[in-house]
């Protein structure tokens, strides 16, 4: 009769190397080797609790399929990371050797660029110049019209006085 509660898993070697440590370290040796079915029993009842029932209750409630899909989706994430970073560093070796190659070429273009950029500098400060002596134009101007409305202002005051006296 085979026993359907048993399970069988494969353990990563660093599992198995603390769960041989765990067991060597507690005293659990059998046949001079250390008991790792023991270990995984012990590991479980301190979780768990101390009872039988409540260690095989909450073993049997344990998703395996869920811990080694997760187990799964760390190593690919893993994985991708190496792949990422690999693609970087090569990405960066190609991008510097086109530099290397092209460096005339690049620094032609840098002073072209510098060159336009110059230009437009100048042409901003020229208009801003200009800006201003247009501005300067306008508060003449400006001041020139409430001076004239300054003068005409007693004139008005005369005419109205004379119109509400007659």
């Amino acid at each position: 009769m085979v026993d359907t509660k048993a399970v069988s898993v494969r353990l990563p070697l660093d599992l198995l190397n603390e769960l041989n440590s765990y067991a060597t370290d507690k005293g659990m040796v059998r046949g001079g080797e250390a008991n790792i079915g023991g270990a995984i029993i012990s590991i479980l009842r301190e979780h768990f609790g101390k009872s039988d029932n409540v260690v095989k209750q909450k073993s049997d409630s344990i998703d395996i399929d869920a811990m080694v899909a997760t187990a799964i989706k760390k190593q690919l994430a893993d994985i991708d990371k190496l792949i990422t970073t690999a693609i970087n560093e090569q990405l960066t070796d190609i991008k510097e050797r086109i530099l290397e190659e092209h460096g005339a070429g690049v620094r032609g273009i840098s002073m072209g660029y510098e060159s336009l950029l110059d230009d437009v500098r100048k042409d901003i400060n020229d208009l801003t110049v200009s800006l201003s002596k247009d501005m300067i134009a306008i508060d003449e101007r400006l001041e020139a019209l409430e001076a004239t409305v300054s003068a005409k202002k007693p004139l008005l005051s005369v005419m109205r006085e004379k119109v509400l006296a007659a």
